[in-house]
Protein backbone atom coordinates (compact mmCIF):
# COMPACT_ATOMS: atom_id res chain seq x y z
CA UNK A 1 0.00 0.00 0.00
CA UNK A 2 1.35 3.42 -1.00
CA UNK A 3 1.80 6.04 1.72
CA UNK A 4 0.95 9.69 1.00
CA UNK A 5 1.68 12.69 3.21
CA UNK A 6 -0.44 15.84 2.81
CA UNK A 7 0.86 19.07 4.32
CA UNK A 8 -1.22 22.27 4.56
CA UNK A 9 -1.60 24.83 7.32
CA UNK A 10 -5.26 25.29 6.33
CA UNK A 11 -7.05 22.59 8.33
CA UNK A 12 -10.23 22.99 6.29
CA UNK A 13 -8.30 22.01 3.17
CA UNK A 14 -6.89 18.95 4.94
CA UNK A 15 -10.31 17.87 6.15
CA UNK A 16 -11.66 18.19 2.62
CA UNK A 17 -8.84 16.06 1.24
CA UNK A 18 -9.36 13.48 3.97
CA UNK A 19 -13.05 13.15 3.10
CA UNK A 20 -12.32 12.68 -0.61
CA UNK A 21 -9.49 10.19 -0.14
CA UNK A 22 -11.25 8.05 2.44
CA UNK A 23 -12.73 6.06 -0.45
CA UNK A 24 -9.21 5.05 -1.53
CA UNK A 25 -8.18 3.61 1.83
CA UNK A 26 -7.58 0.18 0.28
CA UNK A 27 -4.95 1.67 -2.07
CA UNK A 28 -3.30 4.48 -0.12
CA UNK A 29 -2.41 5.14 3.49
CA UNK A 30 -2.87 8.91 3.84
CA UNK A 31 -1.64 11.15 6.65
CA UNK A 32 -2.75 14.80 6.91
CA UNK A 33 -0.53 17.24 8.84
CA UNK A 34 -1.20 20.93 9.42
CA UNK A 35 2.14 21.73 11.07
CA UNK A 36 5.03 21.72 8.55
CA UNK A 37 7.58 21.09 11.32
CA UNK A 38 5.80 17.86 12.21
CA UNK A 39 5.75 16.94 8.53
CA UNK A 40 9.53 17.35 8.35
CA UNK A 41 9.89 14.94 11.27
CA UNK A 42 7.75 12.31 9.53
CA UNK A 43 9.62 12.76 6.27
CA UNK A 44 12.85 12.22 8.18
CA UNK A 45 11.72 8.69 9.02
CA UNK A 46 11.51 7.84 5.30
CA UNK A 47 7.79 7.06 5.62
CA UNK A 48 6.07 8.67 2.60
CA UNK A 49 5.98 7.35 -0.96
CA UNK A 50 4.52 10.72 -2.02
CA UNK A 51 4.37 14.19 -0.47
CA UNK A 52 1.72 16.74 -1.47
CA UNK A 53 2.42 20.10 0.13
CA UNK A 54 0.87 23.56 0.09
CA UNK A 55 3.26 26.18 -1.23
CA UNK A 56 2.71 29.15 1.07
CA UNK A 57 2.83 28.35 4.77
CA UNK A 58 4.23 30.39 7.69
CA UNK A 59 7.85 29.80 8.71
CA UNK A 60 8.28 26.61 6.66
CA UNK A 61 7.04 26.75 3.06
CA UNK A 62 6.32 23.98 0.57
CA UNK A 63 9.72 24.24 -1.08
CA UNK A 64 11.42 23.49 2.25
CA UNK A 65 9.07 20.55 2.88
CA UNK A 66 9.78 19.01 -0.53
CA UNK A 67 13.50 19.73 -0.23
CA UNK A 68 13.50 17.62 2.95
CA UNK A 69 11.62 14.87 1.09
CA UNK A 70 14.08 14.95 -1.79
CA UNK A 71 17.05 14.74 0.58
CA UNK A 72 15.69 12.00 2.87
CA UNK A 73 13.51 10.02 0.45
CA UNK A 74 14.64 10.90 -3.10
CA UNK A 75 12.49 8.18 -4.66
CA UNK A 76 9.19 9.63 -3.39
CA UNK A 77 6.83 11.62 -5.64
CA UNK A 78 6.73 15.32 -4.71
CA UNK A 79 3.85 17.65 -5.60
CA UNK A 80 3.10 21.29 -4.77
CA UNK A 81 -0.37 22.73 -4.33
CA UNK A 82 -0.38 26.42 -5.17
CA UNK A 83 -2.67 29.19 -6.33
CA UNK A 84 0.09 30.73 -8.43
CA UNK A 85 3.66 29.97 -9.52
CA UNK A 86 5.55 33.04 -10.67
CA UNK A 87 8.69 32.76 -12.75
CA UNK A 88 10.74 33.98 -9.78
CA UNK A 89 9.79 30.92 -7.74
CA UNK A 90 9.95 28.50 -10.67
CA UNK A 91 13.59 27.37 -10.50
CA UNK A 92 13.66 26.71 -6.72
CA UNK A 93 10.38 24.84 -7.14
CA UNK A 94 11.62 22.66 -10.01
CA UNK A 95 14.66 21.73 -7.94
CA UNK A 96 12.43 19.87 -5.47
CA UNK A 97 8.95 19.32 -7.00
CA UNK A 98 7.99 16.96 -9.80
CA UNK A 99 4.86 18.92 -10.65
CA UNK A 100 2.53 21.66 -9.46
CA UNK A 101 -1.23 21.43 -9.03
CA UNK A 102 -3.57 24.40 -8.91
CA UNK A 103 -5.22 25.26 -5.63
CA UNK A 104 -8.06 24.71 -4.97
CA UNK A 105 -7.72 21.35 -6.69
CA UNK A 106 -10.69 19.33 -7.87
CA UNK A 107 -10.84 15.97 -6.12
CA UNK A 108 -11.09 13.92 -9.31
CA UNK A 109 -8.01 15.63 -10.76
CA UNK A 110 -5.93 14.97 -7.64
CA UNK A 111 -7.00 11.32 -7.54
CA UNK A 112 -6.19 10.91 -11.25
CA UNK A 113 -2.74 12.43 -10.82
CA UNK A 114 -1.91 10.31 -7.77
CA UNK A 115 -3.19 7.18 -9.48
CA UNK A 116 -1.04 7.76 -12.56
CA UNK A 117 2.00 8.41 -10.39
CA UNK A 118 1.68 5.63 -7.83
CA UNK A 119 0.09 2.64 -9.56
CA UNK A 120 2.96 0.88 -11.27
CA UNK A 121 4.97 -2.31 -11.14
CA UNK A 122 7.40 -2.01 -8.23
CA UNK A 123 9.34 -5.21 -8.92
CA UNK A 124 12.67 -5.83 -10.58
CA UNK A 125 13.84 -3.42 -13.27
CA UNK A 126 10.60 -1.43 -13.07
CA UNK A 127 11.27 -0.57 -9.42
CA UNK A 128 14.77 0.60 -10.31
CA UNK A 129 13.40 2.75 -13.11
CA UNK A 130 10.78 4.33 -10.82
CA UNK A 131 13.48 5.09 -8.26
CA UNK A 132 15.64 6.64 -10.97
CA UNK A 133 12.77 8.78 -12.28
CA UNK A 134 11.80 10.22 -8.92
CA UNK A 135 15.38 11.11 -8.06
CA UNK A 136 15.99 12.74 -11.43
CA UNK A 137 16.42 16.50 -11.80
CA UNK A 138 16.76 16.28 -15.55
CA UNK A 139 18.00 14.14 -18.42
CA UNK A 140 21.55 14.21 -19.80
CA UNK A 141 22.08 17.15 -22.16
CA UNK A 142 24.50 17.00 -25.07
CA UNK A 143 26.98 19.93 -24.91
CA UNK A 144 26.55 20.96 -28.55
CA UNK A 145 22.77 21.09 -28.16
CA UNK A 146 23.12 23.21 -25.02
CA UNK A 147 25.28 25.68 -26.95
CA UNK A 148 22.80 25.74 -29.83
CA UNK A 149 19.91 26.67 -27.54
CA UNK A 150 21.99 29.27 -25.68
CA UNK A 151 22.87 30.91 -29.00
CA UNK A 152 19.25 30.75 -30.19
CA UNK A 153 18.06 32.53 -27.05
CA UNK A 154 20.46 35.38 -27.84
CA UNK A 155 19.26 35.73 -31.43
CA UNK A 156 17.43 38.82 -32.66
CA UNK A 157 13.80 38.87 -31.48
CA UNK A 158 12.42 38.51 -35.00
CA UNK A 159 14.14 35.14 -35.47
CA UNK A 160 14.54 33.97 -31.89
CA UNK A 161 11.45 31.78 -31.58
CA UNK A 162 12.15 29.83 -34.78
CA UNK A 163 15.76 29.23 -33.75
CA UNK A 164 14.76 28.14 -30.25
CA UNK A 165 12.24 25.68 -31.68
CA UNK A 166 14.87 24.29 -34.05
CA UNK A 167 17.40 23.85 -31.24
CA UNK A 168 14.86 22.18 -28.96
CA UNK A 169 13.80 19.77 -31.71
CA UNK A 170 17.26 18.24 -31.34
CA UNK A 171 17.24 17.99 -27.53
CA UNK A 172 14.70 15.74 -25.76
CA UNK A 173 16.22 16.65 -22.40
CA UNK A 174 15.74 20.40 -22.65
CA UNK A 175 12.39 20.11 -24.46
CA UNK A 176 10.91 17.93 -21.71
CA UNK A 177 12.24 20.22 -18.97
CA UNK A 178 10.71 23.29 -20.62
CA UNK A 179 7.35 21.52 -20.89
CA UNK A 180 7.58 20.55 -17.21
CA UNK A 181 8.33 24.17 -16.27
CA UNK A 182 5.47 25.49 -18.39
CA UNK A 183 3.14 22.95 -16.78
CA UNK A 184 4.12 24.26 -13.35
CA UNK A 185 3.32 27.81 -14.40
CA UNK A 186 -0.02 26.58 -15.77
CA UNK A 187 -0.51 24.60 -12.54
CA UNK A 188 -1.01 21.04 -13.59
CA UNK A 189 -1.56 18.62 -16.42
CA UNK A 190 -5.29 19.40 -16.62
CA UNK A 191 -4.24 22.76 -18.05
CA UNK A 192 -0.92 21.46 -19.32
CA UNK A 193 0.91 22.95 -22.24
CA UNK A 194 0.55 20.77 -25.32
CA UNK A 195 2.46 23.02 -27.72
CA UNK A 196 6.17 23.69 -27.45
CA UNK A 197 5.61 27.10 -29.04
CA UNK A 198 3.11 27.94 -26.29
CA UNK A 199 5.60 26.78 -23.64
CA UNK A 200 8.33 29.00 -25.07
CA UNK A 201 6.03 32.02 -25.14
CA UNK A 202 4.71 31.34 -21.65
CA UNK A 203 8.15 31.13 -20.06
CA UNK A 204 10.00 33.74 -22.11
CA UNK A 205 13.69 33.78 -23.09
CA UNK A 206 15.05 34.93 -19.71
CA UNK A 207 13.33 32.13 -17.77
CA UNK A 208 14.34 29.53 -20.36
CA UNK A 209 17.95 30.74 -20.20
CA UNK A 210 17.93 30.47 -16.40
CA UNK A 211 16.37 27.01 -16.61
CA UNK A 212 18.90 25.54 -19.05
CA UNK A 213 21.74 26.94 -16.95
CA UNK A 214 20.39 25.34 -13.78
CA UNK A 215 21.46 21.96 -12.41
CA UNK A 216 18.55 20.25 -14.19
CA UNK A 217 20.01 20.98 -17.65
CA UNK A 218 23.75 20.83 -17.10
CA UNK A 219 25.51 19.52 -20.23
CA UNK A 220 27.31 16.21 -19.86
CA UNK A 221 31.07 16.12 -19.64
CA UNK A 222 32.67 15.08 -22.93
CA UNK A 223 34.50 12.26 -21.16
CA UNK A 224 31.13 10.63 -20.35
CA UNK A 225 29.91 10.67 -23.96
CA UNK A 226 30.93 7.43 -25.65
CA UNK A 227 30.09 6.20 -29.14
CA UNK A 228 26.79 4.65 -28.06
CA UNK A 229 25.55 7.90 -26.55
CA UNK A 230 26.58 9.82 -29.65
CA UNK A 231 24.66 7.31 -31.74
CA UNK A 232 21.56 7.64 -29.55
CA UNK A 233 21.55 11.42 -29.81
CA UNK A 234 22.32 11.33 -33.54
CA UNK A 235 19.50 8.89 -34.30
CA UNK A 236 17.06 10.86 -32.17
CA UNK A 237 17.80 14.07 -34.04
CA UNK A 238 17.58 12.23 -37.36
CA UNK A 239 14.15 10.78 -36.48
CA UNK A 240 12.88 14.27 -35.67
CA UNK A 241 14.18 15.58 -39.00
CA UNK A 242 12.51 12.68 -40.84
CA UNK A 243 9.19 13.34 -39.08
CA UNK A 244 9.37 16.99 -40.10
CA UNK A 245 10.25 16.05 -43.69
CA UNK A 246 7.40 13.52 -43.99
CA UNK A 247 4.90 16.05 -42.65
CA UNK A 248 6.18 18.58 -45.20
CA UNK A 249 6.04 16.36 -48.29
CA UNK A 250 2.62 15.02 -47.28
CA UNK A 251 1.42 18.62 -46.91
CA UNK A 252 0.18 18.12 -43.36
CA UNK A 253 -1.40 21.02 -41.51
CA UNK A 254 1.14 23.05 -39.47
CA UNK A 255 -0.33 21.89 -36.15
CA UNK A 256 -0.08 18.22 -37.25
CA UNK A 257 3.54 18.71 -38.31
CA UNK A 258 4.40 20.46 -35.03
CA UNK A 259 2.87 17.69 -32.92
CA UNK A 260 4.56 14.97 -34.99
CA UNK A 261 7.92 16.64 -34.36
CA UNK A 262 7.19 17.08 -30.65
CA UNK A 263 6.15 13.44 -30.21
CA UNK A 264 9.31 12.26 -31.95
CA UNK A 265 11.51 14.47 -29.77
CA UNK A 266 9.80 13.40 -26.55
CA UNK A 267 10.00 9.69 -27.35
CA UNK A 268 13.76 10.15 -27.71
CA UNK A 269 13.90 11.07 -24.04
CA UNK A 270 13.13 7.45 -23.19
CA UNK A 271 16.16 6.15 -25.04
CA UNK A 272 18.36 8.62 -23.19
CA UNK A 273 16.72 7.60 -19.92
CA UNK A 274 17.19 3.84 -20.37
CA UNK A 275 20.81 4.38 -21.41
CA UNK A 276 21.48 6.61 -18.40
CA UNK A 277 19.95 4.03 -16.04
CA UNK A 278 21.47 0.84 -17.53
CA UNK A 279 24.27 2.04 -19.80
CA UNK A 280 26.24 -1.19 -20.18
CA UNK A 281 23.06 -3.24 -20.63
CA UNK A 282 21.75 -0.75 -23.18
CA UNK A 283 24.97 -0.99 -25.19
CA UNK A 284 24.60 -4.78 -25.14
CA UNK A 285 20.94 -4.53 -26.18
CA UNK A 286 21.81 -2.35 -29.18
CA UNK A 287 24.42 -4.89 -30.26
CA UNK A 288 21.76 -7.60 -30.01
CA UNK A 289 19.41 -5.47 -32.12
CA UNK A 290 22.01 -5.42 -34.90
CA UNK A 291 21.96 -9.21 -35.12
CA UNK A 292 18.17 -9.53 -34.85
CA UNK A 293 17.27 -6.68 -37.17
CA UNK A 294 14.27 -8.49 -38.72
CA UNK A 295 13.28 -10.95 -36.00
CA UNK A 296 12.91 -8.57 -33.04
CA UNK A 297 12.20 -4.86 -32.86
CA UNK A 298 14.19 -2.53 -30.63
CA UNK A 299 11.13 -1.89 -28.41
CA UNK A 300 10.68 -5.65 -27.96
CA UNK A 301 14.30 -6.05 -26.93
CA UNK A 302 14.00 -3.07 -24.55
CA UNK A 303 10.96 -4.64 -22.86
CA UNK A 304 12.83 -7.93 -22.46
CA UNK A 305 15.80 -6.22 -20.81
CA UNK A 306 14.20 -3.35 -18.89
CA UNK A 307 10.50 -4.11 -18.58
CA UNK A 308 9.50 -1.11 -20.71
CA UNK A 309 10.22 0.27 -24.16
CA UNK A 310 11.99 3.62 -24.42
CA UNK A 311 8.73 5.38 -25.33
CA UNK A 312 6.99 3.82 -22.30
CA UNK A 313 9.88 4.89 -20.06
CA UNK A 314 9.61 8.45 -21.37
CA UNK A 315 5.86 8.45 -20.66
CA UNK A 316 6.49 7.40 -17.03
CA UNK A 317 8.83 10.34 -16.55
CA UNK A 318 6.47 12.81 -18.21
CA UNK A 319 3.51 11.69 -16.07
CA UNK A 320 5.64 12.29 -13.01
CA UNK A 321 6.56 15.74 -14.33
CA UNK A 322 2.95 16.69 -15.08
CA UNK A 323 3.43 17.11 -18.82
CA UNK A 324 0.21 17.38 -20.86
CA UNK A 325 -1.64 14.08 -20.40
CA UNK A 326 -2.93 13.51 -23.98
CA UNK A 327 0.56 14.14 -25.35
CA UNK A 328 2.10 11.70 -22.88
CA UNK A 329 -0.47 9.03 -23.75
CA UNK A 330 0.52 9.32 -27.42
CA UNK A 331 4.22 9.05 -26.52
CA UNK A 332 3.54 5.88 -24.49
CA UNK A 333 2.14 4.03 -27.52
CA UNK A 334 4.50 5.43 -30.11
CA UNK A 335 6.54 2.24 -30.45
CA UNK A 336 3.48 0.07 -31.20
CA UNK A 337 2.31 0.22 -34.81
CA UNK A 338 -0.89 -1.59 -33.87
CA UNK A 339 -1.88 1.25 -31.52
CA UNK A 340 -1.54 4.04 -34.09
CA UNK A 341 -4.65 5.65 -35.50
CA UNK A 342 -5.94 4.24 -38.77
CA UNK A 343 -7.72 6.02 -41.61
CA UNK A 344 -5.28 8.90 -41.74
CA UNK A 345 -1.60 9.58 -41.12
CA UNK A 346 -1.72 11.60 -37.92
CA UNK A 347 1.06 13.03 -35.75
CA UNK A 348 1.74 9.80 -33.83
CA UNK A 349 1.76 7.77 -37.06
CA UNK A 350 4.31 10.13 -38.62
CA UNK A 351 6.47 9.92 -35.48
CA UNK A 352 6.24 6.11 -35.43
CA UNK A 353 7.28 5.75 -39.08
CA UNK A 354 10.08 8.30 -38.71
CA UNK A 355 11.57 6.35 -35.80
CA UNK A 356 11.16 3.05 -37.65
CA UNK A 357 12.93 4.41 -40.73
CA UNK A 358 15.89 5.69 -38.71
CA UNK A 359 16.17 2.36 -36.87
CA UNK A 360 16.09 0.45 -40.17
CA UNK A 361 19.44 -1.12 -41.02
CA UNK A 362 20.76 -1.33 -44.61
CA UNK A 363 19.27 -4.26 -46.51
CA UNK A 364 16.70 -5.15 -43.84
CA UNK A 365 13.67 -3.07 -44.82
CA UNK A 366 10.98 -1.74 -42.52
CA UNK A 367 9.90 -3.92 -39.61
CA UNK A 368 6.81 -6.05 -40.43
CA UNK A 369 4.53 -4.36 -37.89
CA UNK A 370 5.33 -0.89 -39.24
CA UNK A 371 4.92 -2.11 -42.81
CA UNK A 372 1.53 -3.63 -41.95
CA UNK A 373 0.51 -0.27 -40.48
CA UNK A 374 1.25 1.47 -43.78
CA UNK A 375 -0.71 -1.23 -45.62
CA UNK A 376 -3.72 -0.56 -43.37
CA UNK A 377 -3.46 3.14 -44.16
CA UNK A 378 -3.10 2.49 -47.90
CA UNK A 379 0.20 4.38 -47.87
CA UNK A 380 2.72 1.64 -48.56
CA UNK A 381 3.39 3.20 -51.98
CA UNK A 382 4.79 6.28 -50.17
CA UNK A 383 7.47 4.22 -48.42
CA UNK A 384 10.20 4.54 -51.10
CA UNK A 385 9.92 8.33 -51.01
CA UNK A 386 10.07 8.36 -47.22
CA UNK A 387 13.07 6.05 -47.23
CA UNK A 388 14.87 8.58 -49.43
CA UNK A 389 13.94 11.30 -46.95
CA UNK A 390 15.46 9.23 -44.17
CA UNK A 391 18.70 8.89 -46.13
CA UNK A 392 18.80 12.65 -46.73
CA UNK A 393 17.94 13.61 -43.17
CA UNK A 394 20.71 11.70 -41.43
CA UNK A 395 22.95 13.78 -39.19
CA UNK A 396 26.56 13.38 -40.33
CA UNK A 397 28.10 16.10 -38.17
CA UNK A 398 29.68 15.00 -34.88
CA UNK A 399 27.62 15.37 -31.70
Amino acid sequence: MKRILFVDDDLAVLRGLERVLRAYGDQWKCVFIGNPAEALDLIGTGWPDAVVSDMRMPRIDGIEVLAKARADRPDCARLILSGEVGTGALLPLLAVAHQCIGKPCKADLLVRILTRLLISDDSGTSAKLNEKLRGLLGLPVMPTRHRELSEALNAAPVEREAKVLQALSRSPAMTSKILQAAGCVRLGSAQGVASLTDAIRLLGPETIAALINSDSCRPMSEVDIDLTRRRIWREGAAATAVARAIATVEQCAPEVAAQAVLLTVLSGAGTILLDATWHEDYVSMLAEAETEARDRTVPELERDRFGVSSAEAAARLFRLWGIHDPTVDLVATLDDAGKQTTGTLGPSGIAHIAKALVRMRPGTGLQPDSLDYLVRLGLVDRLPAWEKLAELQSEPEPC
